[in-house]
């Protein structure tokens, strides 16, 4: 075997461990983005609601997103122990890039706060910021996340243009995105998501 044929074989040999481990990401991942997809909306519609009621005081805010972290948070827990086995590296890259997107998005307000603005005046950073994450996502999970970071810089301008209805945006936002890829990443039957968690 000559050097370019052993080259065309590690390559074949780094695509197939590649294609292993989205599958993984996919099988046990799929459930958790269709969960939070019916979750994030009733958070943002309160926040919403907040909002158009001319709350001016930050705990009200803060007990709804602390809410859906902890919601957010448990469900995680919940659908990847049913799953079983360890994490791989790309979960590990979603967990460190999706944590810190939450500890951005909540100091986003108290940033605003700080400047004398109103709460969540400064709403279209955080779907921003989504966009961000899904752009590292998409660079180090699956390509198929870059549609997520397009996604959200488009509803950061909507969130610009109709600031009156900004959070319902979002949280209309995450559902369609996050259906989208629970619906991409699917696993076509119970069994393949069955042999992938054998897999690990």
């Amino acid at each position: 075997m000559n050097r370019s044929d052993a080259e065309e074989v590690f390559a074949l040999i780094a695509d197939l461990q590649g294609d292993l481990r989205d599958r993984i990401v996919v099988a046990r991942w799929w459930l958790v983005w269709l969960l939070v997809a019916v979750q994030i909306p009733v958070s943002s519609g309160l926040t919403q609601w907040l909002i158009w009621s001319n709350e001016q005081q930050l705990w009200p805010y803060a007990a709804v997103w602390a809410g859906q972290v902890a919601v957010l948070f448990a469900t995680i827990k919940l659908v990847l122990h049913r799953a079983g086995g360890s994490r791989t590296q790309r979960e590990r890259f979603i967990w460190w890039i999706w944590s810190t997107f939450l500890a951005l998005a909540c100091a986003v307000p108290l940033i605003g706060l700080a400047r004398g603005l109103e709460p969540f005046e400064l709403a279209p950073v955080i779907a921003l910021l989504a966009a961000f994450g899904f752009a590292i996502t998409g660079a180090t999970v699956h390509r198929l996340f870059f549609l997520g970071a397009v996604a959200f810089a488009a509803i950061t301008a909507a969130m610009l243009f109709f600031p009156r209805y900004e959070f319902l945006i979002y949280g209309a936002g995450w559902t369609a995105v996050l259906w989208a890829l629970a619906i991409s990443f699917r696993p076509a039957t119970a069994r393949d998501a069955d042999e992938e968690g054998r897999v690990l």
